[in-house]
């Protein structure tokens, strides 16, 4: 199966390579560059990765005018997004950088100083910011020997750059207006303007039922709050006050037929409370002023003291659980005795005689089939060089071919790439990849032959580690490698 598979594709790539101008126009189709007809960088179906315009034609060099923000050969880098675009002075915390084309990182620099990898992915990578100053500082990230710098992408360090009159918070890291002066409120948190705080006093009085069944235990209760005129919230520093006034008081003063004055001091303020009754009851309060009553204050609650009318009686309630059962009677008196009862049934075989003597053996039976084999067992440490491979029909483009997660600990002792195709003329080699993800756990292979051995490794892998082979870097040749299958050797630690 894969004789033919390789077959087709071997005519598929004579057919790829081989010049597709025609003979009356003398051009190349789009997605192919030069005298030859050699299809753009990532491949003639999707030139430059789909993020650039290729230099095509017979004319054409086959250069990517790439799309901001994508670099590259074939545009296949990208710095999209930094999180978060700002931080403290003194460093230490984590930058995420997206894009594309992240996998293969090696070093990040921010305002020029290196900021450690920690994470890395193809589309994401993670680094540790160094301490710094000042905004707008230009972060560059190396990919494949190739440095990217996006642009509009910076990071700005807070803690010695806060525009006054605000100043650095350390709990966020940003600039905040400072606390305003005693008596005044921030109008404006771009410019800190402050305005002072203009304060009013509302006056509540209501009742309070200390004892539903016990008119004498119910309370008047009066109080009032400092608000903000502006914006009718009350102060950060304000409080509330109250003071209470038996009811029985109240009816006594009542009983007259003349409203009931109070005179009551609240925090060092003489106020004079009225109870009224007319088209509506409220409490009121004097204006100090024009010495008129008004009421106390727009809460004002104008519930009076007096218990209202029995409620409506309630539904009936579902009923009671069951009582436990009561203790059990005495016996009663023995009854006749009852008629003779059926014949039962027969009883049970008795024990069986001894054996007899044994006869004489009988001819040996057939020979029965052979059982299935058993399992094969892990192999333990130290056993011979065991492989991994894979088939790769083409490297004009990075991928991920396989991936392989080994049971145990292993150790990979060799890479080898054995292709169909020999690569010709070629501007870029294509690279396979073999390994975790991180930069210790990752070896390289340029296939630059039919045959390519990376000779003898010694790369060690924990069990349960996931490893990926795949191709890196596409390559560009006028006859590019194809058909090739990878070969990994590894052993069981």
């Amino acid at each position: 199966m894969r004789a033919q598979f390789a077959l087709a594709l071997l005519a598929l790539l004579a057919a790829l390579t081989a010049s597709p101008r025609t003979a009356e126009a003398q051009t190349c189709p789009p997605g192919f560059y030069g005298p030859s007809c050699l299809p753009c960088p990532g491949g003639a179906a999707n030139p430059c990765n789909g993020f650039g315009v290729c230099s095509d034609g017979l004319s054409g060099t086959g250069a990517c005018s790439c799309l901001s923000p994508y670099v590259g050969v074939a545009c296949q880098f990208a710095l999209t997004e930094l999180n978060p675009r700002q931080g403290l002075a003194a460093g230490g915390f984590y930058l995420w950088i997206n894009g594309e084309g992240l996998f293969g990182a090696t070093t990040v620099t921010v305002g020029g100083a290196s900021c450690p990898i920690v994470i890395r992915g193809e589309t994401q990578i993670a680094c540790v910011t160094p301490p710094g100053s000042g905004l707008h500082q230009p972060v560059q990230v190396t990919v494949d020997g190739a440095i990217i710098i996006p642009a509009l992408l910076y990071f700005d360090y807070y803690g010695s750059d806060c525009v006054a009159p605000k100043i650095l918070d350390a709990a966020t890291g940003t600039c905040v207006c400072p606390q305003p002066p005693a008596g005044e409120y921030i109008v404006d948190t771009n410019t800190c303007a402050t305005a002072p705080i203009q304060p009013t006093i509302f006056l509540t009085a209501e009742c309070v039922a200390l004892d539903p069944g016990d008119l004498s235990k119910r309370l008047v209760r009066f109080g009032y709050e400092n608000r903000n005129a502006q914006t009718g919230l009350p102060l950060p520093l304000s409080y509330g006050t109250e003071t209470m006034v038996l009811v029985n008081d109240l009816d006594a003063g009542l009983a007259s037929g003349a409203p009931l004055q109070l005179a009551i001091g609240i925090h060092g303020n003489a106020f004079t409370f009225r109870y009224a009754e007319g088209d509506s009851v409220a409490w009121q309060v004097k204006d100090p002023a024009t010495h008129e009553f008004a009421v106390a204050s727009p809460e004002a609650t104008t519930r009076t003291c007096d218990e209202g009318p029995a409620g409506a009686m309630g539904p009936t309630g579902s009923q009671g659980p069951m009582g436990p059962t009561g203790p059990e009677g005495p016996t009663g008196p023995a009854g006749p005795q009852g008629a003779t009862g059926d014949t039962g049934p027969q009883g049970a075989a008795g024990a069986a005689g001894p054996q007899g003597v044994a006869g004489p053996p009988g001819a040996t039976g057939p020979q029965g089939p052979p059982g299935p084999q058993g399992p094969q067992g892990d192999p333990g440490p130290g056993a011979t060089s065991l492989t991994w491979s894979m088939f790769i029909p083409l490297f004009v483009s990075p991928y991920a071919a396989a991936t392989f997660t080994p049971g145990q600990a292993i150790s990979v002792t060799r890479i080898q790439v054995q292709s169909s195709l020999t690569p010709t003329n070629c501007s870029r080699n294509a690279v396979v990849r073999v390994g975790d993800g991180t930069a210790a756990g990752t070896r390289t292979l340029a296939v630059v032959s039919a045959a390519n051995d990376s000779g003898p490794l010694a790369v060690d892998y924990s069990a349960g580690t996931p490893l990926t082979v795949g191709v890196s870097v596409s390559a560009a040749c006028v006859v590019p490698p194809a058909g090739g299958t990878v070969v990994v050797q590894y052993r069981v630690r």
